[in-house]
């Protein structure tokens, strides 16, 4: 904006902001129309809220003394459509922006960023930043953007002369990972600020819907273990499921009236849903302040982690149907606090990186697994981003087992129809 502009409008807040944040003299606005930020100072954001919270000249609202330092950091507010102009703002009230995702500056491991129209990938991701259904902690919103900037460690490769993913190569176990698997990020599912519960997971759902439509494995990324309700029950509403949940907790409190869906009650919610057949809990543990197993079911199995060690993954395959798809999900909690530390709900006695990892990798051999998410990985809490880090290990593990068992099922079924053609 030119200064003879700047001096000439009457400008005004937009009515699309929100704080994001704020701490000590630092105040970062979000403008929810065009998802962008602005870290301010707080003494320029009061000023600004004082100001210009009804429409005013430049030179009426600035003191004279403070024109030249100001006038490019509103010129910049002006640009970025945080102000705007009579004129802008009467024309932007009352306009309504609907859209299902954001494009994030960061894609897992490195990968494509979704294009409409498009090829379509193997396995696609979906970031969830909402923890709101968290009542312990705030901060797993954070999560898809760090995991994602953590997952650089592991950059994607594609073969320089026909753009085929390289993989990764799994040292320990000597082999190769998602050779020749594409991964396509879709960003982030995006809402309004202070839009409900309920609008959140109908978007959730869409998008997850638009997934299996195009063909792709969903692989959600939380976010808190809210965000799996309706994922799981768009998936049962295709098909009958069992669903594979690895928490420390088993998320089966009673529904309290007035209180939206949340971390604590989802499991209960999933086992509700008509289609789920079976609900397998790996790594409960600790003690309980309302006796919730006892209510539980007989669709639901728990497995402790000292069940896991005295009988293996056998112990989980016995009580997970063979004949129904399987959807996997891993509240980061399973694990012991000493090896992901970064988490609202930390339960010691959990299981540790390798066997999680082997139950992973031995259930996606061994069953159809239909999609899966990983949540309550929180950033605010976390040490040196190793829980962040440990999610990209566990995302890899997993997306290697599934996709090497798809490959292998396609290429029997390719060589069954070349026999019988």
């Amino acid at each position: 904006m030119t200064a003879d502009k700047l001096f000439s409008s009457r400008l005004v807040l937009s009515s699309k902001l929100a704080i994001e944040s704020s701490c000590d003299n630092v105040v970062i606005v979000f403008h929810t129309r065009t998802l962008s930020r602005l870290e301010l100072t707080k003494s320029l954001y009061e000023l600004l809220c004082d100001k210009f919270a009804h429409p005013a000249y430049f030179r009426d609202a600035i003191p004279r003394q403070w024109e030249e330092s100001l006038s490019g950091h509103v010129a910049l507010l002006v640009e970025k459509g945080f102000l705007l102009t009579e004129e802008q703002n009467d024309e932007l009230a009352g306009q309504l922006i609907e859209r299902k995702l954001s494009v994030t500056s960061h894609t897992l491991f490195n990968t494509q960023l979704r294009q409409k129209g498009g090829t379509r990938a193997d396995v696609a991701v979906a970031g969830v930043p909402y923890d709101l259904g968290n009542v312990v902690a705030p901060g797993a919103r954070r999560a898809p953007d760090e995991i994602r900037i953590c997952s650089y460690d592991y950059d994607c490769q594609l073969d320089f002369f026909t753009g085929r993913p390289l993989g990764w190569l799994d040292v320990e176990r000597s082999e190769r990972i998602l050779e020749g698997t594409t991964i396509c990020d879709w960003g982030n599912i995006w809402f309004r600020y202070g839009e409900s519960p309920e609008r959140i997971f109908q978007r959730i759902g869409d998008v997850c819907d638009e997934i299996i439509e195009v063909g792709s494995l969903p692989l959600f990324i939380g976010g808190d273990h809210s965000i799996t309700f309706p994922i799981v029950e768009r998936l049962q509403a295709k098909q009958p499921i069992a669903v594979l949940w690895f928490d420390a907790h088993n998320d089966y409190a009673e529904f309290v009236p007035g209180v939206c869906s949340n971390h604590k009650n989802v499991a209960r919610h999933i086992a509700m849903l008509p289609n789920v057949y079976s609900l397998v809990q790996v790594g409960v543990r600790g003690y309980a302040v309302h006796d919730e197993f006892n209510k539980a079911r007989a669709k639901i199995s728990i497995i402790t982690p000292s069940n896991l060690r005295e009988n293996g993954i056998a112990g989980i395959l016995a009580v997970l149907p063979e004949s129904l798809p399987c959807y996997i999900s891993v509240d980061i909690d399973v694990l012991d606090p000493s090896c992901a530390p970064g988490t609202s709900t930390p339960v010691p006695g959990g299981l540790s990186l390798s066997e999680l990892k082997d139950a992973l990798r031995d259930v996606a051999s061994e069953r159809d697994v239909v999609g899966m998410d990983l949540v309550e990985v929180n950033p605010e809490k976390d040490i040196g981003q190793i829980t962040s880090i440990v999610a990209c290990q566990l995302l890899l593990n997993s997306m290697g087992a599934i996709m090497r068992r798809k490959k292998m099922e396609a290429a029997a079924e390719e060589c069954l129809q070349g026999q019988t053609g």
